[in-house]
């Protein structure tokens, strides 16, 4: 019966379309105005024609209409979600304290302009001259990073995890959320990821399973997180236990 009821409504503005042009508008008018001036009838034909082509027009313009309305629907609907947004500020490479993996950690805020939403399922890869590689998400330890170079570790990560602050604690509109993100790889990565490096990629979900990503401009990797307000300390010259 719905569809039924819809078709009516359908037809019903198409018929109302096609009246409306078939009492005024220009064509209906200048035809008017020739068969007065000329003091002859319309022929068959020409106003045959004119009234499929009305037709034609009102099935259009009531398709325009529909066409609209779900387009104001959707843009509605469109404002009624989550809009976050992530940029990465900072991004260290190092290794593990029992030099069995490469490890990645990221300085990264995520923002939102729309609903109230958590963050959660990030992903990393980066894109060499030889392919894409892709790490596999780790939550911060508070010890444990050292980084090549200089040995330095970051002080209390855990405190700074951004999978922490965004996976329980929703980002609510018009703020935002900064924190650390720590990414595995294998060992052979490290010199990899320092030499053939062409882009880093961050994606994550909001709360609708909708992927967002954060495309890094840092063409390269520090060996050494340096301190970003508001974020953790960094202790230089420390050996892991």
């Amino acid at each position: 019966m719905e569809y039924l009821k819809e078709i009516g409504q359908f037809l019903w503005a198409v018929i109302n379309n096609w009246a409306g042009y078939c009492t005024g508008g220009v064509i209906v008018a200048l035809l008017w105005l020739f068969s007065t001036v000329k003091e002859v009838s319309i022929p068959r034909k020409i106003g045959i024609g004119v009234a499929l082509f009305f037709l034609f027009c009102a099935f259009f313009n009531a398709w325009r209409d529909q066409l609209h309305e779900k387009q104001k629907l959707e843009s509605n609907l469109a404002g009624n979600r989550p809009r976050l947004r992530g940029e990465i500020y900072q991004v260290a490479i190092g290794e593990s304290s029992d030099h069995t993996q490469t490890i990645v950690v990221l300085w990264v805020t995520i923002y939102n302009s729309g609903l109230p939403s958590i963050a959660e399922k990030y992903h990393l890869s980066f894109s060499t001259s030889d392919g894409v590689i892709k790490g596999q998400q780790s939550m911060l330890p508070p010890k444990g990073v050292v980084f090549a170079g200089s040995g330095s570790q970051i002080d209390d990560a855990d405190k700074y995890s951004l999978v922490d602050a965004t996976a329980t604690n929703p980002v609510v509109s018009g703020a935002s959320k900064a924190g650390l993100l720590m990414f595995t790889f294998p060992p052979n990565n490290r010199e990899i990821l320092n030499q053939n490096l062409k882009g880093i990629k961050l994606t994550f979900v909001d709360i609708d399973g909708n992927t967002y990503q954060a495309q890094s401009t840092l063409d390269r990797i520090t060996q050494q997180p340096s301190y970003y307000p508001g974020g953790p300390k960094v202790s230089p010259e420390t050996t892991p236990k």
